[in-house]
Parts: C-alpha cells; structure tokens; sequence
C-alpha cells in the first residue's frame, strides 16, 4: 500500500485543531463504533448546532422538526427561528401528555468537545404557554412550520406523570427519569380528547439563548 494512503487514513490527520470548527468526540455504546470505539466529527458553529432531544409521550407520537421528521435524535440546526412539532395518539388527558428536553453543551455526558467555543443551549417544556396544542386535526402540514397561525391554539398546562408511567418495569421509566434530571416540565392539556397536535417555536442563537 503507498505510503501516502498510510498517512491519509491515520488517527493522527484527526487530532488536527482549528480556530473556527468544532471537533465532537462520541465515546459511548451507542454510536457507530459500539462500546470501547470511537466516533469524531468537525462541526461548523457558524451553520448551526446539533441539539440532542429527549421526548416522553404518553402514547403513540410522531416528531416533527420544521414540518419534517428528524433522521435522528440529535438534529443539526441552523441559526435562526423553527418549530418543534408532535403529534401524539391514544393519550389519557386526566395526566400529563409529555415532556421534552433539547439541548447542546453541559448535559451531554457521551459527548466531549474541542475547538471553538459554543455557548450550551437548552430548550424544555414549560409552563409558560410556548407549547400550545390543538385536538383538531389541521388542514395541511403547514402546522408545523413557521408560517402557521396558532393563534387559536390552546397553551399547555402543567400535569402529573402517570404512575404506571414510572412503575421500574415500564418502558418510559427510564426516559422520564431522564427529564426529570434535565429540569423539562411533564405538560397536558386542559381538554378532553384521544388525539394532540402540539407546537412550539424558538429562536435558536449563537450567544446561547433561545426564545
């Protein structure tokens, strides 16, 4: 084999630095590499950043990033504004509908970081009316994009976990306990019915706050 394809395929071209990128380092079972590997990627900060998302839905949900479903759990975002969109089937109204958290920085324990410095971002379900939700099915998909008009939609209001939810033999346990840690609010609805769309728009930006 040349000599050339040695240098270029050679652990040492990765631990290069750079002034304007981002160089991420995934040591954990559950990348690619599987457990005792490891995964790196150089991130561009000037484009965006990737948000790592957890969801507890109570009941069979779809998730929506700007009107299209994400390829992973950890989006690369732009700058900028966007809509968290969900919809969520078979719920119990008399509890909590879900919960969510998605953030960069700080809560990433599999996650380690060189290079440019990024601020930590995080973005959680909240009792302060930035979730809203509808039990009428919208016309079109438009409603999880920026261009729909919530304006009639209901905000979401605080709910209790659902006991069978927390029981150490159900699946959700895990993912609520989770939450819990990352400070995210279990939120419901003030209405009855089996079926919820929720939205909610944020404003991502470069200085670590998000609105």
């Amino acid at each position: 084999m040349p000599d050339r394809d040695l240098k270029l395929n050679s652990l040492p071209r990765q631990s290069k630095q750079s002034p304007r990128l981002v160089l991420e380092e995934h040591s954990h079972c559950e990348v690619p590499a599987g457990c005792g590997g490891v995964v790196l990627r150089w991130l561009n900060p000037n484009q965006g950043i990737p948000l790592q998302v957890w969801l507890y839905a109570a009941g069979k949900p779809e998730f929506f990033l700007d009107g299209i479903k994400p390829a992973s759990g950890r989006p690369l975002i732009p700058w900028g504004q966007h809509v968290w969109g969900i919809t969520i089937s078979e719920i119990n109204p008399e509890y909590a509908v879900f919960s969510f958290a998605a953030f960069y920085g700080g809560k990433e324990t599999h996650i380690k970081s060189t290079g440019a410095s990024t601020y930590p971002v995080s973005i959680l379900s909240a009792a302060d009316g930035s979730w809203k939700y509808s039990l009428t099915e919208p016309d079109n998909a438009d409603w999880a994009t920026l261009s729909f008009d919530d304006s009639s939609w209901e905000p979401t209001i605080p709910r209790e976990i659902n006991p069978a939810a927390l029981e150490k033999t159900s699946r959700d346990a895990y993912r609520i306990r989770k939450l819990q840690e990352l400070d995210a609010m279990p939120l419901g609805i003030s209405q009855t019915g089996s079926k919820v769309w929720l939205r909610r728009v944020f404003d991502l930006k470069p200085e670590g706050t998000s609105t």
